[in-house]
Protein backbone atom coordinates (compact mmCIF):
# COMPACT_ATOMS: atom_id res chain seq x y z
CA UNK A 1 0.00 0.00 0.00
CA UNK A 2 2.78 2.33 0.93
CA UNK A 3 4.63 1.36 -2.17
CA UNK A 4 1.69 2.34 -4.39
CA UNK A 5 1.46 5.80 -2.84
CA UNK A 6 5.15 6.46 -3.45
CA UNK A 7 4.80 5.23 -6.99
CA UNK A 8 1.83 7.56 -7.59
CA UNK A 9 3.77 10.61 -6.25
CA UNK A 10 6.65 9.85 -8.59
CA UNK A 11 4.30 9.70 -11.56
CA UNK A 12 2.67 12.98 -10.59
CA UNK A 13 6.06 14.68 -10.24
CA UNK A 14 7.10 13.35 -13.61
CA UNK A 15 3.91 14.64 -15.21
CA UNK A 16 4.40 18.01 -13.55
CA UNK A 17 7.92 18.19 -14.93
CA UNK A 18 6.67 17.27 -18.36
CA UNK A 19 3.95 19.92 -18.21
CA UNK A 20 6.45 22.52 -16.97
CA UNK A 21 8.85 21.66 -19.75
CA UNK A 22 6.05 21.85 -22.29
CA UNK A 23 4.97 25.24 -20.93
CA UNK A 24 8.53 26.53 -21.12
CA UNK A 25 8.86 25.28 -24.68
CA UNK A 26 5.61 26.99 -25.61
CA UNK A 27 6.78 30.26 -24.07
CA UNK A 28 10.11 30.03 -25.89
CA UNK A 29 8.38 29.32 -29.17
CA UNK A 30 6.08 32.30 -28.65
CA UNK A 31 9.03 34.60 -27.97
CA UNK A 32 10.81 33.43 -31.09
CA UNK A 33 7.70 34.03 -33.19
CA UNK A 34 7.28 37.61 -31.93
CA UNK A 35 10.95 38.35 -32.59
CA UNK A 36 10.63 37.03 -36.13
CA UNK A 37 7.57 39.19 -36.68
CA UNK A 38 9.39 42.32 -35.42
CA UNK A 39 12.41 41.60 -37.55
CA UNK A 40 10.21 41.01 -40.56
CA UNK A 41 8.38 44.26 -39.94
CA UNK A 42 11.65 46.18 -39.79
CA UNK A 43 12.87 44.47 -42.92
CA UNK A 44 9.61 45.36 -44.69
CA UNK A 45 9.86 49.00 -43.67
CA UNK A 46 13.47 49.20 -44.81
CA UNK A 47 12.83 47.62 -48.17
CA UNK A 48 9.70 49.72 -48.84
CA UNK A 49 11.38 53.09 -48.16
CA UNK A 50 13.15 54.61 -51.23
CA UNK A 51 16.82 53.91 -51.29
CA UNK A 52 19.06 57.02 -51.40
CA UNK A 53 20.59 57.84 -54.77
CA UNK A 54 24.14 56.60 -55.02
CA UNK A 55 26.82 59.26 -54.83
CA UNK A 56 28.63 59.99 -58.09
CA UNK A 57 31.43 57.58 -58.92
CA UNK A 58 30.53 55.25 -55.96
CA UNK A 59 29.70 51.55 -56.22
CA UNK A 60 25.99 50.95 -56.85
CA UNK A 61 24.12 48.97 -54.20
CA UNK A 62 23.76 45.30 -55.03
CA UNK A 63 20.37 43.85 -55.79
CA UNK A 64 18.32 42.73 -52.80
CA UNK A 65 17.56 39.44 -54.54
CA UNK A 66 20.96 37.97 -53.79
CA UNK A 67 24.11 38.74 -51.88
CA UNK A 68 27.01 40.27 -53.87
CA UNK A 69 29.74 37.89 -54.85
CA UNK A 70 33.48 38.65 -55.12
CA UNK A 71 33.06 38.71 -58.91
CA UNK A 72 30.60 41.59 -58.63
CA UNK A 73 33.22 43.78 -56.94
CA UNK A 74 35.84 42.85 -59.54
CA UNK A 75 33.42 43.73 -62.36
CA UNK A 76 32.50 47.08 -60.72
CA UNK A 77 36.16 47.93 -60.22
CA UNK A 78 36.86 47.35 -63.93
CA UNK A 79 33.85 49.46 -64.93
CA UNK A 80 34.96 52.29 -62.68
CA UNK A 81 38.36 52.40 -64.38
CA UNK A 82 36.53 53.08 -67.66
CA UNK A 83 34.47 55.94 -66.19
CA UNK A 84 35.75 59.46 -67.11
CA UNK A 85 37.49 61.20 -64.27
CA UNK A 86 35.75 64.32 -63.03
CA UNK A 87 37.93 67.09 -61.73
CA UNK A 88 36.82 68.84 -58.63
CA UNK A 89 35.94 72.47 -59.35
CA UNK A 90 38.68 74.79 -58.23
CA UNK A 91 38.27 78.32 -56.90
CA UNK A 92 36.63 80.74 -59.32
CA UNK A 93 39.22 82.67 -61.25
CA UNK A 94 38.66 86.45 -61.47
CA UNK A 95 37.66 87.52 -64.94
CA UNK A 96 39.98 90.09 -66.51
CA UNK A 97 38.44 93.51 -66.87
CA UNK A 98 37.48 94.24 -70.42
CA UNK A 99 38.88 97.52 -71.62
CA UNK A 100 36.51 99.73 -73.52
CA UNK A 101 37.55 100.01 -77.15
CA UNK A 102 39.13 103.33 -78.02
CA UNK A 103 36.94 105.54 -80.19
CA UNK A 104 37.76 105.19 -83.82
CA UNK A 105 39.60 108.17 -85.21
CA UNK A 106 37.92 109.73 -88.21
CA UNK A 107 40.56 109.99 -90.94
CA UNK A 108 41.37 113.49 -92.10
CA UNK A 109 40.36 114.41 -95.59
CA UNK A 110 43.04 115.93 -97.83
CA UNK A 111 41.46 119.38 -98.03
CA UNK A 112 39.58 121.74 -95.72
CA UNK A 113 37.68 124.99 -96.05
CA UNK A 114 35.83 127.41 -93.80
CA UNK A 115 32.20 128.12 -94.64
CA UNK A 116 31.20 131.50 -93.21
CA UNK A 117 27.70 132.98 -92.96
CA UNK A 118 26.97 136.69 -92.52
CA UNK A 119 24.04 138.87 -91.41
CA UNK A 120 22.17 136.26 -89.36
CA UNK A 121 20.73 134.65 -87.46
CA UNK A 122 17.60 134.43 -89.59
CA UNK A 123 14.58 132.27 -90.38
CA UNK A 124 16.68 129.71 -92.32
CA UNK A 125 19.54 129.35 -89.85
CA UNK A 126 18.01 126.37 -88.03
CA UNK A 127 17.71 124.40 -91.29
CA UNK A 128 21.33 125.23 -92.06
CA UNK A 129 22.40 123.96 -88.64
CA UNK A 130 20.56 120.70 -89.31
CA UNK A 131 22.49 120.21 -92.54
CA UNK A 132 25.82 121.03 -90.93
CA UNK A 133 25.14 118.47 -88.21
CA UNK A 134 24.33 115.82 -90.82
CA UNK A 135 27.82 116.16 -92.31
CA UNK A 136 29.58 116.77 -88.99
CA UNK A 137 30.66 120.13 -90.41
CA UNK A 138 31.74 123.22 -88.50
CA UNK A 139 31.10 126.75 -89.72
CA UNK A 140 31.65 130.33 -88.59
CA UNK A 141 28.67 132.66 -88.15
CA UNK A 142 29.30 136.43 -88.23
CA UNK A 143 26.12 137.66 -86.58
CA UNK A 144 24.52 141.09 -86.39
CA UNK A 145 23.62 142.48 -82.97
CA UNK A 146 20.28 143.77 -84.21
CA UNK A 147 19.20 140.21 -85.13
CA UNK A 148 20.02 138.60 -81.80
CA UNK A 149 16.85 139.47 -79.83
CA UNK A 150 14.41 136.59 -80.26
CA UNK A 151 17.09 134.31 -81.76
CA UNK A 152 19.10 133.61 -78.63
CA UNK A 153 18.36 129.89 -78.86
CA UNK A 154 20.02 129.73 -82.26
CA UNK A 155 23.21 131.21 -80.81
CA UNK A 156 23.11 128.69 -77.98
CA UNK A 157 22.77 125.89 -80.50
CA UNK A 158 25.67 127.24 -82.57
CA UNK A 159 27.93 127.21 -79.56
CA UNK A 160 26.79 123.79 -78.36
CA UNK A 161 27.31 122.18 -81.76
CA UNK A 162 30.88 123.43 -82.10
CA UNK A 163 30.42 126.31 -84.50
CA UNK A 164 32.31 129.58 -84.19
CA UNK A 165 30.46 132.84 -83.57
CA UNK A 166 31.98 136.03 -84.90
CA UNK A 167 31.06 139.72 -84.68
CA UNK A 168 29.58 141.49 -87.73
CA UNK A 169 28.68 144.76 -85.96
CA UNK A 170 25.30 145.78 -84.61
CA UNK A 171 23.62 147.57 -87.55
CA UNK A 172 25.75 146.63 -90.62
CA UNK A 173 26.69 150.27 -91.14
CA UNK A 174 29.63 151.33 -93.30
CA UNK A 175 32.42 151.85 -90.79
CA UNK A 176 34.51 154.27 -92.84
CA UNK A 177 31.71 156.84 -92.50
CA UNK A 178 31.64 156.45 -88.73
CA UNK A 179 33.91 157.73 -86.00
CA UNK A 180 36.35 155.36 -84.37
CA UNK A 181 34.43 155.53 -81.11
CA UNK A 182 31.17 154.67 -82.91
CA UNK A 183 32.84 151.70 -84.63
CA UNK A 184 34.22 150.44 -81.31
CA UNK A 185 30.81 150.84 -79.67
CA UNK A 186 29.07 148.80 -82.41
CA UNK A 187 31.55 145.94 -81.94
CA UNK A 188 31.45 146.09 -78.13
CA UNK A 189 27.66 146.21 -77.96
CA UNK A 190 27.31 143.16 -80.26
CA UNK A 191 29.97 141.24 -78.36
CA UNK A 192 28.09 141.86 -75.09
CA UNK A 193 24.82 140.65 -76.62
CA UNK A 194 26.42 137.45 -77.98
CA UNK A 195 28.03 136.69 -74.63
CA UNK A 196 24.75 137.27 -72.81
CA UNK A 197 22.87 135.02 -75.22
CA UNK A 198 25.17 131.98 -75.30
CA UNK A 199 28.00 132.57 -72.84
CA UNK A 200 30.69 132.91 -75.52
CA UNK A 201 32.39 136.22 -76.25
CA UNK A 202 33.34 136.53 -79.93
CA UNK A 203 36.99 136.89 -80.87
CA UNK A 204 36.79 137.43 -84.62
CA UNK A 205 35.34 140.48 -86.40
CA UNK A 206 34.17 140.80 -89.99
CA UNK A 207 33.60 144.47 -90.81
CA UNK A 208 30.44 145.13 -92.86
CA UNK A 209 31.17 145.16 -96.63
CA UNK A 210 34.71 144.00 -95.88
CA UNK A 211 35.69 147.55 -95.00
CA UNK A 212 39.33 147.60 -93.94
CA UNK A 213 40.00 151.32 -94.19
CA UNK A 214 42.64 152.77 -91.95
CA UNK A 215 40.07 154.31 -89.61
CA UNK A 216 38.48 150.91 -89.06
CA UNK A 217 41.72 149.07 -88.36
CA UNK A 218 42.73 151.76 -85.88
CA UNK A 219 39.39 151.42 -84.05
CA UNK A 220 39.53 147.64 -83.71
CA UNK A 221 42.02 145.28 -82.05
CA UNK A 222 40.42 141.94 -82.94
CA UNK A 223 41.48 139.70 -85.87
CA UNK A 224 39.71 140.98 -89.02
CA UNK A 225 38.39 138.20 -91.26
CA UNK A 226 37.46 138.64 -94.92
CA UNK A 227 37.10 135.85 -97.56
CA UNK A 228 38.73 134.30 -100.60
CA UNK A 229 35.62 132.90 -102.37
CA UNK A 230 32.61 135.20 -102.92
CA UNK A 231 29.84 133.67 -105.08
CA UNK A 232 27.71 136.81 -104.58
CA UNK A 233 24.83 134.71 -103.29
CA UNK A 234 23.11 137.83 -101.96
CA UNK A 235 22.88 139.04 -105.59
CA UNK A 236 22.28 135.81 -107.54
CA UNK A 237 19.54 134.38 -105.29
CA UNK A 238 19.83 131.11 -107.22
CA UNK A 239 21.10 127.99 -105.45
CA UNK A 240 22.48 126.22 -108.54
CA UNK A 241 24.32 129.36 -109.71
CA UNK A 242 25.83 129.84 -106.25
CA UNK A 243 26.98 126.22 -106.12
CA UNK A 244 28.60 126.48 -109.54
CA UNK A 245 30.36 129.72 -108.58
CA UNK A 246 31.87 128.13 -105.46
CA UNK A 247 32.90 124.84 -107.09
CA UNK A 248 34.64 126.65 -109.95
CA UNK A 249 37.02 128.53 -107.64
CA UNK A 250 37.26 126.81 -104.24
CA UNK A 251 40.51 125.24 -103.05
CA UNK A 252 42.25 124.02 -99.91
CA UNK A 253 42.40 126.67 -97.19
CA UNK A 254 39.73 128.94 -98.68
CA UNK A 255 37.19 131.03 -96.75
CA UNK A 256 33.78 130.98 -98.46
CA UNK A 257 31.36 133.88 -97.98
CA UNK A 258 27.60 133.10 -97.78
CA UNK A 259 24.54 134.64 -96.08
CA UNK A 260 22.13 132.53 -94.03
CA UNK A 261 19.34 135.12 -94.24
CA UNK A 262 18.54 133.95 -97.80
CA UNK A 263 16.78 130.62 -98.40
CA UNK A 264 18.61 130.14 -101.73
CA UNK A 265 21.94 130.59 -99.97
CA UNK A 266 21.05 127.94 -97.40
CA UNK A 267 19.95 125.61 -100.23
CA UNK A 268 23.30 126.18 -101.94
CA UNK A 269 25.19 125.52 -98.72
CA UNK A 270 23.47 122.17 -98.23
CA UNK A 271 24.38 121.14 -101.78
CA UNK A 272 27.97 122.28 -101.27
CA UNK A 273 28.25 120.17 -98.12
CA UNK A 274 27.47 117.06 -100.13
CA UNK A 275 29.55 117.92 -103.21
CA UNK A 276 32.64 119.14 -101.41
CA UNK A 277 32.53 116.30 -98.90
CA UNK A 278 32.64 113.85 -101.83
CA UNK A 279 35.65 115.75 -103.22
CA UNK A 280 37.62 115.28 -99.97
CA UNK A 281 36.96 118.48 -98.03
CA UNK A 282 36.64 118.88 -94.29
CA UNK A 283 34.56 121.82 -93.02
CA UNK A 284 36.24 123.68 -90.15
CA UNK A 285 35.92 127.02 -88.39
CA UNK A 286 38.03 129.99 -89.40
CA UNK A 287 40.18 129.68 -86.28
CA UNK A 288 40.75 125.96 -86.94
CA UNK A 289 41.59 126.68 -90.56
CA UNK A 290 44.55 128.91 -89.62
CA UNK A 291 45.64 126.78 -86.67
CA UNK A 292 45.92 123.75 -88.94
CA UNK A 293 48.02 125.85 -91.32
CA UNK A 294 50.38 126.74 -88.48
CA UNK A 295 49.47 130.46 -88.48
CA UNK A 296 47.45 131.27 -85.33
CA UNK A 297 45.33 134.37 -85.61
CA UNK A 298 46.53 137.54 -83.85
CA UNK A 299 45.03 140.81 -82.74
CA UNK A 300 44.44 143.33 -85.54
CA UNK A 301 45.61 140.79 -88.11
CA UNK A 302 43.94 140.53 -91.52
CA UNK A 303 42.94 137.13 -92.83
CA UNK A 304 41.59 136.11 -96.24
CA UNK A 305 42.95 132.63 -96.92
CA UNK A 306 44.95 129.97 -95.05
CA UNK A 307 47.73 127.82 -96.38
CA UNK A 308 47.79 124.05 -96.57
CA UNK A 309 47.40 121.96 -93.42
CA UNK A 310 50.71 121.60 -91.57
CA UNK A 311 52.27 118.24 -92.35
CA UNK A 312 50.07 117.59 -95.39
CA UNK A 313 51.49 116.30 -98.66
CA UNK A 314 51.33 119.10 -101.26
CA UNK A 315 51.44 116.53 -104.06
CA UNK A 316 48.08 115.15 -102.84
CA UNK A 317 46.36 118.46 -103.49
CA UNK A 318 44.88 119.44 -106.81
Amino acid sequence: MLYRRLQRKRVMRFCLLVLTAAALCALAQLSLSQGSLAAGSMLFETSSSPAPSPAPLSFPLPSCKRLPSPGDFVRLALERQAWPEQEEPGPAQPQPEQEEPAPEEVPQKPFRIALTFDDGPGPYTARLLDGLAQYDARATFFVLGCRIPGNEELLVRMAQEGHEIGNHSYSHSLFQKMSQSAVSEEIRQTADMIETACGVRPWLVRPPYGDLSSSVTRALSEPLVLWSVDPQDWKLRNADAVVQAVLSSVGDGDIVLLHDIHSTSVDAALILLERLSEQGYDFVTVTELFEQAGTPMEQNGRYRQAGARTGSDPSAQS
